[in-house]
């Protein structure tokens, strides 16, 4: 597995078990200027998919921010665009308003609405004709698809009611409820490969 791979796993199993809202922003944002030409348009198309993994969101073109202080100079080394990208911290000044960025960098409604329908889907009684592995994996599933488009913003600039903080507390709640139950089944499916 490349290093690329295995850093996108480890960050996922992250994911899973992290926050969804960042209870400790120091107010600063970081930047991320870039620009990379039309000839190396796969190597900027993969750059932006990359960001929005780490949380960061366009904008304005070329300008990518996020409220946490990931690095991605991996990202950029590995993309050979480290000597085209430029980052920053910095800190709202004068008139610009936090909850403004953050409204233009993410499509916030959107994001709820997944953490919205998951809570709908994942209702209590949800799958119950599935076993608690396959629950489990389908869950894991749907959870990593919906997390990677959110950037785990502070609680200050998340509308009021944000639904991400329920959905999670489903998440875990389902997760632990079937943990125990779905590793014996898994250890069961192992045993039964093996055995052949």
């Amino acid at each position: 597995m490349t290093a690329h791979g295995t850093a996108v796993l480890r960050d996922g199993q992250r994911k899973l078990d992290g926050e969804v809202v960042d209870r400790h922003w120091d107010g600063r944002w970081t930047l991320l200027a870039f620009s990379v030409p039309e000839s190396r348009r796969a190597d900027r198309h993969a750059l932006r998919t990359r960001l929005g993994w780490f949380g960061f969101g366009p904008l304005r073109s070329g300008l990518w921010v996020s409220t946490s202080a990931a690095d991605v100079s991996a990202t950029l080394a590995e993309l050979d665009l480290l000597d085209r990208a430029e980052v920053f911290r910095a800190e709202a000044f004068m008139w610009t308003d936090p909850t403004r960025i953050a409204a233009e960098a993410w499509d916030l409604p959107a994001i709820a609405a997944g953490y919205e329908d998951f809570l709908r889907r994942w209702a209590d009684g949800a799958f119950e004709h599935l076993d608690d592995l396959a629950r489990r994996v389908l869950l894991g599933a749907e959870w990593l698809l919906l997390i990677r488009r959110d950037p785990v913003l502070p609680a200050v600039l998340l509308p009021q009611g944000w639904p991400g903080t329920r959905a999670a507390a489903r998440f875990r709640t389902l997760r632990h409820g079937w943990a125990r139950r779905a590793g014996e089944l898994a250890d069961d499916v192992l045993d039964s490969i093996v055995d052949e």
